[in-house]
């Protein structure tokens, strides 16, 4: 007689149910809203999972495809600041980045000086090209939105919305790796952002080929 529990010959609507259950995450202590947002603020926060929670992840290859949709795809949207933009991709496999679904980069500029403002979009830029690379080999974004605050200084109050040269031209190096992604359902982009490289951003985003 085998110990070993048949998981795998439930249906596929009983099985949801249980990773629902196994990888529910009640959000409240971190981010006091409702909407079940993961805000990842700094490393400790990426490890939400105690081991036995998301040990399920590491079952075989059917059980963690199955439960990390209802994981990513259902459960969470991840809203990226500027505290996590170096630890990032040290906190999370590879196979779970490209899992991801809803991603908002919330990119703010407004009370940095200029060599703050250099070291962020470096920062962002080298986050975004590594971030490219990763979702275009295998994309299953289906949100992106980006939102850029800029400060009165730098932005369209000080410069003209489609000036293509000094803080423009870093938005294009910082955002531009971006540009090589396919097919997202939904693209959109806020704030301080040149108006023709929110509207290319958005359409090559969008695009199926």
């Amino acid at each position: 007689m085998s110990l070993i529990f048949p998981f795998l010959q439930l249906p596929g609507e009983i099985r949801n149910k249980i990773y629902d259950y196994v990888l529910h995450w009640d959000i409240s202590p971190l981010e006091p809203n409702r909407d079940r947002r993961l805000t990842i603020n700094y490393v400790e926060k990426l490890r939400c999972f105690r081991p036995r929670e998301r040990g399920i992840l590491l079952a075989n290859r059917q059980i963690h495809s199955e439960a990390a949709y209802i994981l990513y795809n259902i459960r969470m949207s991840f809203i990226i600041p500027f505290r996590c933009s170096t630890t990032l991709l040290g906190a999370f496999p590879r196979y779970d980045l490209q899992a991801w679904r809803k991603v908002r980069f919330d990119i703010d500029m407004k009370e940095l000086d200029t060599t703050q403002r250099i070291f962020h979009h470096m920062s962002w830029g080298n986050l975004i090209r590594d971030l490219a690379h990763i979702w275009e080999e295998k994309n299953g974004l289906e949100s992106l939105q980006i939102t850029f605050r800029d400060s009165p200084v730098y932005g369209p109050a000080a410069r003209g919305r489609d000036d293509e040269d000094g803080e423009w031209k870093l938005q294009r190096e910082t955002l531009g790796n971006l540009l090589q992604l396919r097919g997202i359902k939904k693209v959109t982009i806020e704030g301080d952002i040149m108006e023709s490289f929110a509207h290319e951003l958005k359409t090559r985003m969008e695009s199926s080929e």
